[in-house]
């Protein structure tokens, strides 16, 4: 009785230390969350302020307007991108992720996680390659949770490699039930202590 009452403290000690971690990770996410709403917030703020002051001053162009109306247009898909990020963690926290599996691709998952990044690699001239993914055999999975995935990784990838570096998505057959998929960067990395 002795053994199995030190056994089942062992295992709630060790539960209890991973719902610590858990809720420290949540609340470190809910930080960077709100650091990343700030930023586009603050551009949109900025940008209409200053459409604002060019319309009252009567000294705006067409192409003002249209450069003004297109970086309030990014930084609205960028406070999107962030809120669904938020939306998506609170389904997975409270489990009422609905999925939906259907036959897809890897080249097809790996293409929509890309998508928003496109202009900002271009923009930072990041060395962007993708290697393998087409020769992976069709899949069935969610594509949306799949892609979103994907789309923080790469997301990761473009924030912290610095303006000129390189990220590399590749994949690679494991065997025959099994894929591998790698996405690397000439960025920072991450600090030993968060890896595992």
């Amino acid at each position: 009785l002795n053994s199995r009452i030190t056994h089942i403290n062992v295992e709630l000690r060790r539960a209890m230390e991973r719902v610590e971690r858990l809720d420290q990770a949540k609340a470190d996410f809910l930080t960077a969350a709100s650091l990343e709403l700030r930023t586009p917030l603050t551009h949109v703020k900025g940008y209409a302020d200053l459409l604002m002051e060019l319309y009252e001053a009567q000294s705006i162009t067409l192409e003002q307007s249209a450069e003004i109306t297109q970086n309030i247009g990014r930084a609205a898909e960028r406070l999107e991108s962030v809120i669904e990020a938020m939306v998506a963690l609170s389904q997975l926290d409270r489990n009422r992720v609905t999925t939906f599996f259907a036959p897809t691709t890897l080249q097809a998952v790996i293409r929509l996680a890309l998508e928003p990044w496109g202009r900002l690699v271009q923009e930072r001239d990041l060395r962007l390659t993708v290697e393998g993914v087409g020769a992976i055999p069709p899949i069935v999975a969610d594509l949306q949770w799949l892609a979103q995935a994907f789309g923080h990784l790469i997301s990761n990838a473009v924030k912290f490699t610095p303006d000129g570096g390189a990220i590399t998505i590749r994949a690679r057959l494991v065997d025959e039930d099994h894929f591998e998929v790698i996405v690397a960067d000439t960025g920072v990395g991450i600090d030993p202590a968060d890896q595992e």
